[in-house]
């Protein structure tokens, strides 16, 4: 019940809906089912076919589905640019450990090159709008933004439930929000949005000129979200971060953790919060969990 109302606290999400296969199945084609769970179809002459349209939900790769990924990727680009970049590009973060993903990388990266060439200044665009990636690798799942510069990581099912973004000539700002599943371990197949024992907030503004220290970045972003009902204890700072535990009794009691960053000209506010009572069991994985947010510099 708890978990429902945390929902209602945070905010509407988006209901997902399942991904149909593109066409009418043909009597000469193989129905086969990878190990990461995902389904798609091949025809006699080697041709793989895979959903037509998009997951509703930003879908994780793995090397277990790399193959499924890079040819679904392909074939949805053509409708769905940024949808198709982001699958491709998810691909590229893999870890080249066996012979399988690193063709599959070579080939999403010669593909994306060659997109790129055909598409100019459409292509700049979309490639800004496909920046949030997610795979899952080394028994973890993995979270960056390419454009944005940072990335996060947790051992469990990492769910993005909303992405919203807008930009002009010289500023983006990036929100992101995540529900995480504590108790499962990382999976493919993105689950419908349901109840998650965690929820993470990510915003960040790209400025055009560096920001000067942690405490301009923390006032700009406590003028622009204004006065709440949080506790806040400072547990850690430096020039670069600084980070609070935070809490409410308010129904429904909430706790958890919340960070300000500093990364150049990009500014970073990273809330994570969960049920109190949740929260008192799960405190040092959750504090992992907000530890792995790192930034990366150009």
């Amino acid at each position: 019940m708890m978990k429902t109302c945390i929902r209602c606290f945070i905010v509407s999400c988006v209901i997902a809906s399942a991904v149909e296969m593109p066409h009418a199945q043909m009597p000469d084609w193989k129905y086969f089912r990878d190990r990461a769970g995902n389904s798609y179809f091949i025809d006699k002459n080697g041709k793989v076919y895979t959903p037509d349209r998009p997951s509703e939900i930003i879908p994780p790769v793995s090397s277990e589905s790399v193959e499924y990924h890079l040819n679904h990727g392909k074939q949805i680009i053509r409708l769905h640019p940024v949808e198709g970049l982001r699958i491709l590009k998810s691909i590229l973060i893999l870890p080249e450990k066996n012979m399988i993903i690193r063709k599959c990388r070579a080939d999403a990266g010669s593909f994306i090159n060659e997109y790129k060439k055909r598409h100019g200044n459409r292509f700049e665009q979309w490639n800004s709008e496909a920046s949030v990636l997610v795979a899952v690798f080394d028994g973890m799942t993995h979270l960056h933004d390419d454009e944005l510069r940072f990335s996060l990581e947790a051992p469990n099912q990492v769910t993005v439930l909303k992405n919203r973004e807008r930009q002009n000539l010289h500023y983006k700002y990036s929100g992101l929000t995540v529900g995480i599943d504590i108790e499962k371990e990382p999976k493919e197949i993105p689950r419908s949005i349901g109840r998650f024992d965690i929820f993470i907030f990510i915003d960040a503004e790209s400025f055009p000129i560096p920001l000067n220290d942690i405490d301009q970045l923390e006032e700009n972003w406590r003028n622009n979200i204004g006065p709440d009902s949080f506790f806040r204890r400072k547990i850690s700072a430096d020039k670069n971060r600084i980070i609070y535990e935070i809490s409410h009794q308010q129904q429904p009691s909430i706790a958890g953790y919340e960070a300000f960053c500093v990364n150049g000209s990009i500014g970073y506010m990273v809330r994570i919060v969960c049920e109190h009572d949740f929260y008192v069991g799960k405190k040092d994985d959750i504090k992992k969990i907000l530890d792995s947010f790192k930034t990366v510099r150009r």
